[in-house]
């Protein structure tokens, strides 16, 4: 891997979270989504989560 290759997969990251933290929608929703967890965990349920396995 290549200094300009790393630079490169940088700068998308940081493209994608100046995206985010601009979408007014979104950072409501993760707010939203965090509360959620909190409660749930607090209450002494569980949360199941699962991904593609490509993360």
């Amino acid at each position: 891997m290549t200094i300009e290759v790393v630079r490169n997969t940088l700068n998308e990251a940081r493209n994608a979270l100046q995206a985010l933290i601009a979408n007014e929608l979104a950072l409501q929703r993760i707010a939203e989504a965090g509360l959620l967890l909190a409660d749930t965990f607090a209450a002494g349920g569980r949360v199941y989560s699962c991904g593609n396995g490509g993360s």
